[in-house]
Parts: C-alpha cells; structure tokens; sequence
C-alpha cells in the first residue's frame, strides 16, 4: 500500500505453484483488491509489458525491495470498470464481454439477488422469467465457479461458449462419481 502511495518502483521475487525458480521483475504497484479471502496487486510488469499484472499476497511473494533510481509509470486504466467486468480478479488476455443469462431453480434467484456475485445484474420484466437474471461480464475461471457453487439450482442460458465449458466441468466431475 505504502509503494502504492507513494508511487514506487518495486523488484518482486516471485515464485509460483509450478516455478522451480523465482521470477524477478520490476513492477509498478497500482491498486490492491481481495477476492475470495486473498489479497493481489495489480500494476505494471516491465518485463512482461504488461499494465494489468496480478501478484498474490502470499507465500509465494518470496520478496520485494523498493527500486528508487527507476521512474514509476502511472496506470492508465479505469481499475473501477476493470473489475466490474468481471467475476473475481482473473481476466483473460483475449476477454471479451459476454452477455450471460441465468435461469435459476427451487427459488435460488433469491439467493442470487441477495448476494449476487457480479454487482451489474439486472432482472427480466417478463412475469415467465422471474426467475432468470443477466448481466455483461468475462468468462473466466471465478465466474464458472460461482456459477457452479448454484449446483443443479441453475442453468446457463447464454451465452453458447459459457455453456459448453460448464459442460466440459460437469462431465469431468461426472466421472469422478462413477
């Protein structure tokens, strides 16, 4: 948070689940956002070229020393919009926004409506659809697994592409139970 203010230049050390080695870059430290009980930064990797990193807060952050010689390049992005569009903090370089729609079952709307987990939805007029919401947002892993966390009680009905990789979740966990 402190880099963050005062708009510094950071060199992280960071090794993943499947690294062998740590990573070490520069970075440009541009905002914190917790999902899921995780905390991640988001900001620029110089080596990556890329504005809209992500790090986790976690054990896998080995360390970070403040680089002060390095001149910090401010963010250009709406982080605001950045995650309304989406579901958690996983976007997908090639995203695109998606409408999706949702048909819910056994009065499991309700719950959605209460504790929605895309802060954009919106309801249908039509008395026959009720029980159904949408709203525009990315498909990445976070949105399949809210989706999924509804179990029978729901059902895609847009977009095509969201609909076959639930497909996909539901047969490999089919066999799982055989």
């Amino acid at each position: 948070h402190k880099a963050i203010r005062g708009k510094q230049v950071l060199n992280i050390s960071y090794q993943g689940f499947y690294d062998e080695i740590p990573k070490v870059f520069e970075f440009h430290p541009y905002v914190l956002k917790q999902y899921n009980r995780r905390w991640f930064i988001f900001g620029y990797n110089e080596q990556m070229d890329n504005e809209k990193w992500s790090i986790p807060l976690d054990e896998r952050l080995i360390s970070f020393n403040i680089m002060d010689s390095m001149k910090y390049k401010p963010s250009q992005i709406n982080w605001d919009n950045h995650f309304r569009e989406m579901v958690g903090v996983v976007r997908p370089l090639d995203a695109t926004l998606e409408k999706v729609v949702l048909k819910f079952y056994n009065g499991r709307e309700q719950y959605f409506k209460t504790k929605p987990f895309h802060p954009d939805f919106d309801e249908f007029f039509e008395k026959e659809r009720k029980d159904q919401v949408w709203f525009e947002t990315i498909i990445n892993r976070e949105l399949i697994q809210q989706i999924l966390s509804y179990g029978k009680d729901v059902e895609v009905l847009a977009p095509d592409i969201l609909k076959r990789l639930l497909k996909e979740q539901v047969s490999h966990m089919d066999s799982y139970y055989i």
